[in-house]
């Protein structure tokens, strides 16, 4: 081999994600998608924006905007696999709603706007791995509902699912949050069911966690990893799984985490471990995420340092320390939140971020790459 030639990707020499194009990110599944994180060294960034908010710039979704900075996966938060929506989006039935209540249910979805079965979003999953089909209406993997789509005019061409046409038009790995909790709405609890619904709508992973005032406990994060594991094994899901923030389940009377309780996730089947980054959660230094990294890592799985405490819209001098400190913890990849204002991290700070932990160099090539490069 001569010394211009790169080496094929093999186990001990995975492809790094750092460097992928738009392409190569929305074929990534399961343990690829896992061993590209690992292999770009703590250098991958993912952000999180709010499925109903109303995008921060007219024209383009906030996960749009995310990826425009610099984020190289997308994490779709209140995205509900019943009433699947993401405004901005185009075919969705509206731009967007006020700040949602996080812990509110709402009313279940009639049978006609219900989405698709378990039993036919296990069959959609299947097939869209070996290429694209033609949903039939009221299957819940188009941007409008059935109920609403006289209203908003006809349903979009594309068989795409949004969270599959967010993939499409921003060329970045997506994903949604689901939650162990019955204080949230049916399409966004963290079941199987559910699970099978995200992937058959586009998703490339999950995240198990909760938003604030939820209730989700590490227990409850634990059982549900373990039931969608058993219908998504990993080589067609990569499964995360963690705590930003209390949720509404610590409040500072109790460890907020221990390393049991990580080696309990991993146990369950998790890939990822998502822990809070160094100075979000009160209590968190360097030394305490830097154990749950390394328990993390003997247990096999992969570290995310999470930012959901809404520092994602803090100053850039502070998003840039937090950014240092999660790297000198070993972390494998790194998440703002959705709270710049609302909906998504200030773009500025996404920015920030992503220079900190891997330079300009690699920033500006992932804000520049084309989703026409292959």
């Amino acid at each position: 081999m001569s010394r211009h030639e790169v080496p094929l990707p093999t186990p001990t020499n995975p492809a790094r994600l750092l460097e992928m194009p738009p392409a190569r990110l929305l074929a990534l599944r399961g343990r690829a998608l896992r061993d590209a994180v690992a292999a770009s060294e703590g250098r991958v960034l993912a952000a999180e924006t709010v499925a109903v908010a109303p995008p921060l710039v007219d024209g383009v979704t906030n996960g749009e905007l995310a990826a425009a900075f610099g984020a190289d996966l997308l994490l779709v938060n209140v995205y509900d696999v019943l009433r699947p929506r993401i405004a901005g989006l185009p075919g969705s039935d509206e731009a967007g709603t006020a700040a949602p209540a996080w812990a509110m249910p709402t009313d279940e979805p009639t049978a006609a706007g219900a989405g698709s079965s378990p039993q036919r979003a296990e069959a959609d999953a299947q097939r869209d791995e070996g290429g694209s089909a033609t949903p039939a209406a009221g299957d819940g993997r188009s941007g409008v509902e059935p109920r609403a789509a006289s209203a908003a005019g006809p349903a979009p061409s594309s068989p795409l699912g949004p969270l599959a046409a967010l993939a499409r038009l921003a060329g970045r790995v997506v994903g949604i949050n689901l939650e162990p909790s019955e204080r949230v709405p049916t399409g966004r609890r963290a079941t199987p069911d559910n699970a099978l619904r995200a992937v058959a709508q586009g998703a490339q992973w999950i995240l198990l966690t909760g938003n604030p005032q939820t209730g989700v406990t590490v227990e409850g994060i634990q059982r549900a990893a373990a039931a969608i594991r058993r219908v998504l094994p990993p080589e067609r899901l990569l499964l995360a799984a963690g705590r930003m923030h209390g949720a509404g389940a610590w409040f500072g009377q109790e460890p907020f985490l221990d390393e049991a309780a990580i080696q309990g996730l991993v146990a369950a089947g998790v890939d990822v471990v998502a822990l809070p980054a160094p100075a979000t959660v009160p209590g968190v230094t360097v030394e305490q995420a830097r154990r749950w990294v390394g328990a993390a890592h003997a247990a096999g799985a992969l570290a995310m340092a999470t930012v959901g405490t809404s520092q994602e819209g803090a100053d850039e001098a502070t998003v840039r320390h937090i950014a240092l400190m999660s790297k000198a913890c070993g972390f494998d990849l790194h998440h703002l939140g959705d709270a710049g204002y609302h909906g998504v991290a200030l773009p500025e700070n996404i920015l920030a971020y992503g220079i900190a932990i891997r330079g300009r160099r690699h920033t500006y090539r992932r804000m520049a790459m084309s989703t026409a490069r292959a």
